[in-house]
């Protein structure tokens, strides 16, 4: 039995070796400690993220898409992407980044397709999006998710700025009425003084 047990564990640690192990990046790591866990860049693109340095890395391995945004050099946003993601992975991306904390879903705050954690001390944020089959994972620093809200707000004010500018001109065709016609109707008579 002792024999079994030992042939067992001997199977179990070199199959943990052997097999390839998932994706993931973690908070607070450089880039080149991401370069070494991933292996070359696949790409850099510009940073969205108010607060980030001014490039994003993604990689790929094991089939997962990595997107790693840095504030001063560290980690501090990472989007995981695979498709056909499992709740199983998508575990294994949280624990990478909070080992030592307990996330917590937030109660209440599932949105559609989104689902959100937090851990105990509030310092991670992380939210799952479902896309049919497809799921995508973003861990977050709390002061990333800062960051984020301000560029959300940014959009928004932009987007008023914009639709308050819009100059509305009629048609060529369209009839202009003339100011000196007085003639009201029965609707402007009923609403007059609002």
């Amino acid at each position: 039995m002792k024999r079994s047990f030992s042939a067992l564990f001997a199977a179990a640690a070199m199959a943990v070796v052997l097999l390839p192990a998932p994706a993931q990046a973690r908070l607070g790591e450089t880039r080149e400690q991401c370069v070494t866990r991933y292996g070359k860049l696949v790409k850099t693109a510009s940073a969205y993220i108010p607060g980030s340095d001014a490039e994003v890395d993604l990689f790929e391995k094991a089939n997962v898409l990595i997107t790693v945004h840095y504030n001063e050099g560290k980690a501090w946003h990472i989007v995981y992407h695979r498709p056909g993601m499992n709740r199983e992975e998508r575990d294994v991306f949280l624990m990478a980044n909070a080992p030592e904390s307990d996330w917590k879903l937030r109660e209440g705050d599932k949105i559609g397709d989104r689902t959100f954690w937090i851990t105990k001390n509030a310092g991670i944020v992380a939210v799952s999006v479902v896309f049919g089959l497809d799921m995508r994972l973003e861990v977050c620093t709390a002061a990333s998710l800062k960051g984020l809200e301000a560029r959300r707000e940014e959009r928004i004010r932009q987007a008023l700025r914009d639709n308050l500018n819009i100059k509305f001109q009629a048609p060529e065709n369209a009839v202009t009425p003339d100011p000196k016609d007085k003639k009201t109707t029965p609707a402007q008579e009923r609403l007059q003084g609002f």
